[in-house]
């Protein structure tokens, strides 16, 4: 252990290098002599395989995953409905079964009466399941995880890290929810080792407790549809087992109108599950919301059996309009099928399946 006395030469040495860790506890893996205890191959490949998925294909078990998108784009909507799911254990979206969870929203974002709002405009559809106690709420606390530097043994946990640590501890959380990253810590999130320092609490977290965090963050100025437009260093990206973007398109620009578009956009534990596209609309009173999702299939299909004769795009906006589909999604999902040459242009301003097309027809393809 460090005191005054320690000579130069033993604090650099690797036998004696756990003074540094006089205010955090040894890992188990460790001896008394300093020295690490490698497994062997045996002993490391005897037990289980199994993934213990909270929300299936999406949130296994102590993980960390982000929440992505532009600000006022949908995150907290998405996130919020996705709490009252998995704390009742119901399917998402009827897409993803869940595993009912005791969960914490640690909300640094917006105000008591604005949470409160939301959460009771979604929550219709899950009171009937008599879980939503399962959901415990710090909201406002100003919560700041960031790393103290002590200017001789390092890093240490900050003191809102510390309650944090206990709090999660005592109450068993499965999963701790985080609005947003940006206001849990004050570190620069362009500077790789100070987030690294960030993520290193956090994963803390996850090995002492078994928890999964979720966290919602923004993209970057940059254009493109990938991964890289997580705001900030590389670290951000790297840490994460999964990441959900949330984005708009051409056809899909806000969740209270056409929707928005969301993306499994990175899965360390398993193959992504794509993407798909979700909407926020009024439900049975002035007041209520409902989550669902867009069904991009029905409109796809139901163009290729309405364009088995050449129609023009004005018919087929009509058509669609009296089947109740996104007829804002009409011009893009003609030009991509065109694109993809499941229909043709026999002439200008009108469409055909090339299924449906007469041989001589089908020289307008080429």
């Amino acid at each position: 252990m460090y005191n005054e006395s320690t000579s130069t030469q033993e604090r650099n040495s690797p036998y004696v290098f756990y003074w540094l860790c006089e205010a955090s506890v040894i890992s188990d893996n460790v001896n008394i002599d300093g020295l690490y205890k490698p497994l062997p191959f045996s002993t490391m490949m005897d037990g289980t395989t199994e993934i213990e998925w909270l929300m299936e294909r999406v949130i296994p078990r102590t993980t960390t995953g982000i929440v992505a998108g532009e600000p006022g784009v949908g995150k907290t909507w998405l996130v919020m409905d996705l709490v009252l799911a998995m704390a009742s254990g119901v399917r998402w979206l009827d897409r993803f079964d869940t595993k009912p969870c005791k969960i914490l929203v640690v909300d640094e974002e917006n105000a008591h009466v604005l949470v409160r709002k939301r959460f009771l405009s979604l929550a219709w559809k899950y009171k009937q399941y008599e879980m939503l106690d399962n959901i415990d709420f710090l909201v406002g606390e100003s919560i700041d995880i960031t790393p103290l530097e002590h200017p001789r043994i390092g890093m240490q946990p900050s003191a809102d890290f510390t309650m944090l640590y206990n709090t999660i501890g005592t109450h068993g959380y499965d999963i701790v929810v985080f609005d947003s990253l940006t206001r849990l810590h004050h570190a620069d999130e362009n500077d790789s080792s100070r987030m690294s320092a960030v993520f290193k609490y956090i994963k803390k977290l996850m090995d002492d407790f078994g928890v999964s965090c979720v966290f919602t963050h923004h993209f970057n100025k940059a254009r493109g549809r990938n991964n890289n437009r997580l705001r900030g260093s590389s670290d951000i990206l790297a840490f994460p087992d999964y990441v959900l973007r949330v984005e708009t398109d051409r056809t899909h620009t806000d969740i209270s109108d056409t929707g928005v578009c969301v993306e499994h956009g990175k899965s360390r534990w398993g193959e992504n599950t794509g993407k798909f596209f979700v909407k926020l609309q009024q439900a049975n009173s002035p007041n209520d919301r409902e989550l669902i999702t867009i069904s991009t299939d029905d409109l796809r299909a139901a163009i290729l059996e309405f364009l088995t004769v050449a129609r023009s795009k004005r018919e087929v906006v009509n058509e669609m309009e009296s089947k109740g589909l996104a007829v804002q999604r009409v011009d893009y999902m003609l030009r991509t099928m065109v694109t993809e040459r499941v229909l043709f242009q026999p002439s200008k301003g009108y469409y055909q399946a090339t299924g449906s097309a007469d041989f001589d027809d089908l020289g307008d393809l080429i």
